[in-house]
């Protein structure tokens, strides 16, 4: 009985520390640490797989508009492939509120084979789910393999990222 007795101790504190971290978000209870009034977030779209190590961009990717108002929306910008060949990118844009990571709409647009030193114009199309603050873009370079194929490093390979008030 002694040797259980700290491990029954240690799951009632555990179980008493998880029924009070719960609370329902959707009515605001206080604590949950959420109000009714803040808006749902969005999922974000994946990135096209391009192949075994894309590279971050975010330099040679420039968001030209980005509205930030509920409803509708289209981002606009240019991307240069500043690399020595031909490359497909992929680029996503978030809209986020600034105390927030919640993403509020995202969208990505995808350039396929563009020859170094060229630059192309993008938009990307989403639907604000409320007003956001500013857009974030994050933006990847590489060969995208054919249908059907994948690359599990594509998941993780490092992404660079850049923002720009709206």
């Amino acid at each position: 009985m002694t040797k259980r007795f700290p491990v029954l101790v240690t799951a009632l504190v555990m179980g008493l520390a998880i029924t009070g971290c719960s609370g329902d978000a959707a009515s605001g209870d206080a604590s949950s640490g959420v109000t009714g009034t803040e808006p749902k977030s969005t999922p974000l779209p994946s990135h096209a797989d391009l192949g075994p190590s894309p590279a971050g961009i975010a330099k040679d990717v420039k968001i030209t508009e980005c509205p930030t108002a509920k409803g509708a929306v289209v981002a606009k910008g240019t991307a240069k492939n500043s690399g020595k060949k031909p490359t497909d990118m992929s680029i996503m844009v978030i809209w986020l509120k600034s105390d927030s990571g919640n993403p509020l709409g995202s969208g990505i647009a995808a350039l396929k084979q563009v020859k170094p030193g060229e630059s192309k114009d993008w938009s990307v199309q989403a639907t604000l789910v409320a007003d956001a603050d500013r857009c974030v873009l994050n933006a990847l370079a590489g060969t995208a393999e054919p249908s059907g194929t994948s690359s599990a490093s594509a998941s993780a390979a490092a992404s660079a990222s850049a923002s720009s008030g709206g």
